[in-house]
């Protein structure tokens, strides 16, 4: 895969989605004004539809997930980083782990276990720290910021392995890490552009109404419009490994 413009694809594929979208959305208007049918869409080619599109386009990109999108962006550089993914790689697949690997990995198990110590006792504390009001887990700041108490306990099991295996040295190594990341995630974050307009005008159309979708199911198919580029890099990347 020596074709660096492959890893663009998603942000051009949602931006010709989005032309389709707005043609076949003045073709159903042509054809309600034509044949006086009720389609129960909006067509998005008038005076309302583009103040609509206009007017919602950057409220759009501000509401797309951009804390869930560093938080994994960050994670995957600290595991990358500190060399963490190879040592896993060879522990689980093909290749042997090097006397410095076996004693980081053992130094990042006691990283581990020590976030689980932590967490464990915030859980069944009698103060329920993590726990909801009525001490169950609806509701409650573990499933809500579970991805957020992961990142901390991968932050501290990546740290132990780096600074032991010797990526890192400072934190200017963690902050490198953390750069080349987001540099490989750049197409994807270019991609959330276009997919941000996407959303609205699916929603000025009435195609969410049309299909009777409640706001939880908008917002699932939302997410999955965002994560379908970074996903897509993902597998370049393996594709690109594998290859050489």
């Amino acid at each position: 895969m020596n074709d660096r413009r492959a890893f663009y694809y998603p942000a051009i594929a949602y931006t010709l989605l989005l032309v389709v979208i707005w043609l076949l959305s003045w073709l159903v208007g042509m054809l309600e004004a034509f044949s006086g049918a009720d389609f129960g869409l909006e067509p998005l080619v008038s005076a309302e539809g583009v103040r609509w599109a206009v007017r919602s386009s950057l409220p759009s990109l501000n509401q797309a997930p951009w804390g869930t999108i560093v938080l994994v962006i960050v994670m995957f550089g600290l595991v990358r980083g500190s060399g963490l993914k190879r040592a896993v790689g060879r522990l689980f697949g093909v290749g042997q782990l090097s006397r410095n690997q076996k004693r980081a990995l053992l130094f990042a198990l006691l990283a581990l276990l020590c976030s689980a110590c932590v967490l464990f006792i915030s859980v069944m504390s009698p103060w329920n720290l993590l726990l909801g009001i009525n001490g169950g887990l609806g509701g409650s700041p573990l499933v809500q910021g579970w991805l957020m108490l992961f990142f901390y306990s991968l932050l501290f099991v990546a740290v132990a392995y780096g600074f032991i295996y010797g990526n890192y040295r400072s934190g200017m190594d963690i902050l490198s890490s953390l750069a080349d990341t987001f540099s490989y995630s750049v197409p994807g974050l270019v991609a959330i552009v276009p997919a941000a307009g996407i959303i609205p005008c699916l929603e000025y159309a009435g195609v969410f109404a049309f299909f009777a979708m409640p706001d939880e199911d908008v917002a699932v198919f939302a997410d999955i419009v965002y994560s379908i580029p970074f996903m897509y890099i993902i597998l370049l990347h393996l594709i690109e490994k594998k290859e050489s």
